[in-house]
């Protein structure tokens, strides 16, 4: 199962909690996902499901918009502290801050 799929069943599962996203967030980068992988999976998830599930019931906003946080701690529109690291990132924050929000790894 990816990351993505895994990701869908949790936004749809009743028993929803922030902790758990961030569980499968730790569990896919550390078996290698890199940020772009990640972003797109998310975003499909954005376009592919936001509205059909928020029409449905509105607690799924509330899930949409923890995957919004995520969405900018991957793309440093964040404070520096909070932008998620991957493997091969940089240690030093100012440094990863600077690679991340320059967006290059989005056209790796």
């Amino acid at each position: 199962m990816s990351f993505k799929e895994e990701l869908i069943l949790l936004i749809k599962n009743r028993g929803f909690s922030e902790e758990q996203v961030d569980d499968l967030i730790l569990k896919y980068i550390n078996l290698g996902i890199n940020r772009n992988e990640m972003y797109k999976a998310i975003w499909d998830i954005f376009q592919d499901y936001y509205e059909i599930l928020t029409k449905e019931q509105s607690y799924f906003e509330e899930r949409f918009d923890y995957l919004g946080d995520i969405m900018t701690a991957l793309t440093g529109d964040t404070s520096k502290s909070c932008i998620l690291k991957f493997k091969g990132d940089p240690d030093n924050v100012e440094e990863l801050a600077k690679i991340v929000r320059e967006k290059k790894w989005m056209n790796p």
